[in-house]
């Protein structure tokens, strides 16, 4: 029986930006122009508030959530000191805490980032997953060198009066990036990577969870020809997982039989890695390109992700998987003119050793157009076919289609003051054939977004949005309304 479910969704918003600006008296240059000043002060300061009410039986979020946040940025000299600091009100407690208290600092080739940060060394070992420490990286000339020494998380234990919080032991992470050239440029590096779950970060065993240990070694590459018009990418990943530190102890030489690689290669690892029943060696391997061309361009990429690769600094990434990508652009009428589009197919199950195989094609297009310089539009496609087939079940197809238009306007005064207006439509299906077993699962969602950026005059700016949806499906139909508004003005 189909069911009518009404969501009244109320978002008030209280949005207010502080801006500080100080620095020195500048000097006059020999010429009669302006130095920059020897030491300068500037950053922002901002508050973000919301509150949430529903009429659903299970409410997801608190009632009011508050937000500080921070970006202050001194200058001394060549040296710059970035702060990040963020502190919400928001504790779930099945996640790590979002709140953030970080430094990042910068002068000449030398860069380092303090506290909490997201540093990257390469895409299959440490790639996304923050860090509480310190990472820093040096251009020495033709050498570069970077690396990442903190842990990840807080040994946290299961809440026994809720018996529902978040498990995690303290994760002890270190990596090392060391080659010759810039990552951005023609080089060619080597990556060490190490995660180490501290089980003595909690009191006794976690139950749900299982103390593991990642070890890797990656390399990356890169060739970029004629000003950057051709590139070619490469990296490589090996990778030793234990997914549990407290099974069995193994026979270094079973195991390295098992796994097929020489007993002085697995006697070394053990020197920084211990495995356990369960522990597997495995790569990932990943290739892209991309050409330039005087209207336009082309790129494509791959992807293959061996059985069993595990990397704890790279999260989401799945295993017994190949995916390919190719695209091109085309730009015309200088620029006014701006034309994408994009292919991409995956598939897991690659060995044949799971119960069923997916399959998933992506399609997608986008337009951009300029008829005036006040006036952009732009407009994109999408459309996502999925197939699974089983042995034991029956196969199951999926597609979705969205389709977006946002058209932007910009006023520009005479004495400076700008007035951007834009608008964003949004149409999203989504559909799932009936299977024997289950009802057809249909959704339609229809959306659209206003927002306003008007400058006002002495620094006054406003700053303001509202926002629509409807949503449709086979159970339930839903609408949502929201609005916000602020200001914001530099006090120095």
């Amino acid at each position: 029986m189909k069911r009518n479910l009404l969501a009244i969704l109320c978002v008030w918003v209280v949005w207010s930006t502080v801006v500080l600006y100080a620095q020195t008296t500048p000097q006059t240059s020999h010429n009669g122009g302006k130095r920059p000043a020897l030491v300068r002060l500037s950053g922002s300061l901002g508050l973000n508030g919301d509150f949430f009410r529903t009429s659903r039986v299970r409410q997801t979020a608190p009632d009011l959530l508050g937000r500080v946040y921070s970006d202050f940025t001194l200058h001394l000299g060549k040296v710059q000191l970035q702060s990040n600091i963020l502190y919400s009100s928001e504790q779930n407690r099945f996640q790590e805490s979002l709140n953030q208290l970080g430094l990042r600092g910068r002068w000449r080739g030398l860069s380092f980032s303090v506290g909490d940060h997201y540093p990257t060394l390469s895409t299959f070992s440490l790639n996304g997953t923050k860090v509480k420490g310190l990472s820093a990286q040096m251009d020495l000339g033709g050498l570069f060198v970077s690396g990442s020494w903190g842990t990840n998380g807080v040994g946290k234990q299961k809440d026994l009066e809720s018996g529902l919080k978040y498990e995690a032991y303290t994760q002890d992470i270190r990596a090392l990036r060391i080659g010759l050239g810039k990552p951005d440029g023609t080089h060619l590096h080597v990556v060490v990577f190490s995660a180490n779950d501290d089980s003595t970060s909690v009191e006794g065993r976690l139950q749900t969870i299982k103390p593991q240990q990642n070890l890797s070694l990656s390399t990356s590459t890169s060739i970029k020809l004629f000003k950057g018009a051709f590139q070619l990418n490469g990296e490589a990943t090996g990778s030793a997982f234990n997914p549990n530190q407290f099974g069995s102890k193994i026979d270094l030489t079973t195991f390295s039989k098992e796994q097929g690689i020489p007993e002085s290669a697995t006697s070394f690892l053990s020197k920084f890695f211990t495995p356990t029943s369960g522990t597997g060696l495995s790569y990932a391997l990943k290739g892209d390109t991309r050409i330039r061309l005087p209207f336009g361009g082309l790129n494509g990429s791959g992807r293959y992700i061996a059985p069993g690769f595990s990397a704890l600094g790279a999260p989401g990434v799945i295993s017994d998987a190949f995916d390919w990508s190719a695209g091109a652009n085309i730009g015309l009428a200088k620029g006014k003119v701006i034309a994408s589009g994009q292919y991409s197919r995956n598939q897991n199950n690659l060995s044949g050793l799971l119960l069923s195989t997916t399959q998933r094609h992506v399609y997608s297009a986008n337009l951009q157009l300029q008829p005036v310089p006040a006036v952009t539009l732009v407009g994109g496609f999408q459309r996502m076919e999925s197939k699974t087939e089983g042995e034991i079940q029956a196969a199951s197809s999926q597609t979705f289609t969205s389709w977006n238009l946002s058209p932007t306007l910009t006023i520009a005064r005479r004495n400076g003051r700008l007035h951007n207006v834009s608008f964003n439509f949004t149409l999203n299906e989504f559909g799932a054939p009936a299977l024997p077993q289950q009802g057809a699962s249909n959704f339609r969602n229809v959306g659209g977004m206003a927002s306003l950026n008007s400058m006002l005059g002495k620094g006054l700016s406003l700053l303001a949005s509202a926002t629509y949806m409807k949503d449709s499906s086979a159970f339930s139909n839903g609408m949502t309304q929201g609005f916000n508004a602020g200001f914001i003005k530099p006090l120095l």
